[in-house]
């Protein structure tokens, strides 16, 4: 058939109808098979910039205890001592106490210018305080034993020296106050006698009845239980002599060496 005739152009306008529908169908089947997810999603715009954040002050670090074996830690403080309180006490007092009747003239000797009550005495006492209450008031009693001495010098020929030596004892009962820390006051009272006695050149001894020694003290007690005090002592005591009696009386000073439990 020649060219340009009209079956020609028919078959022409044929293939190019074919070539189209076949290139619609290859789309379609394209557009099938692609997934959903496949499908273009227009991209969602990115956020905006955050303002910038001051910065937080860091605390600083606390390092935890150690609980490991053999790590080196602060053993903790030590609890703060307890107030001493003295139960048993013995005391050694050193002192002088004046006062009391001249002795007068013995027997076959020359006057002996000694006063009844006068002398330097040392005197151990012994102390049990078992009660304590609040641990400022302590209630307790006691024992001692002294002795006292007095002398006076030779004057001549006819006035040769003299001396008196007594052992004093007394009981009492005690009261002890907690000033602060280890300071203390007390107060003793009690019954108290001459046991012995001996008196240079007298032909008869010095006796005693019973009579009352009151005492008043401040002590300070240190480390391993060991005080001082300071002592003022009154006693009232008469002694007979030579069929008379003679008032004894004194007061003084002492000072006390005190061991405790």
């Amino acid at each position: 058939m020649p060219a340009g005739g009209p079956a020609w152009e028919l078959d022409c306008e044929l293939m190019v109808t074919c070539r189209a529908l076949l290139g619609l169908l290859a789309f379609a089947i394209a557009a099938r098979a692609r997934p959903a997810s496949a499908q273009s999603v227009p991209a969602a715009p990115p956020p905006a910039p955050s303002p910038p954040m001051a910065p937080v002050p860091t605390p600083p670090l606390v390092p935890a205890p150690s609980t490991q074996t053999g790590a080196t830690q602060t053993p903790p403080a030590a609890p703060p001592p307890s107030d001493y309180r003295p139960h048993i006490v013995i005391e050694l007092d050193f002192g002088y106490e004046t006062g009391g009747d001249d002795l007068g003239r013995p027997a076959n000797y020359g006057a002996t210018g000694l006063k009844a009550g006068s002398g330097g005495l040392v005197n151990a006492v012994g102390s049990f305080t078992p009660l304590w209450f609040r641990d400022r008031l302590g209630l307790g009693v006691g024992f001692s034993f002294g002795y006292k001495y007095d002398s006076t010098a030779a004057s001549g020929l006819f006035m040769p020296g003299a001396s008196f030596s007594r052992y004093p004892v007394s009981a009492f009962a005690q009261t002890t106050l907690r000033l602060h820390g280890r300071w203390f006051t007390f107060l003793r009272g009690g019954p108290g006698k001459v046991v012995s006695t001996d008196l240079t050149g007298a032909g008869e001894t010095v006796s005693s009845k019973w009579g009352a020694v009151v005492e008043w003290g401040a002590c300070r007690w240190f480390k391993h239980q060991f005080g001082l005090a300071l002592l003022l002592r009154y006693t009232h005591l008469d002694v007979a002599y030579q069929g008379e009696t003679s008032a004894a009386d004194s007061l003084g000073a002492a000072l006390a060496v005190s061991f405790g439990d």
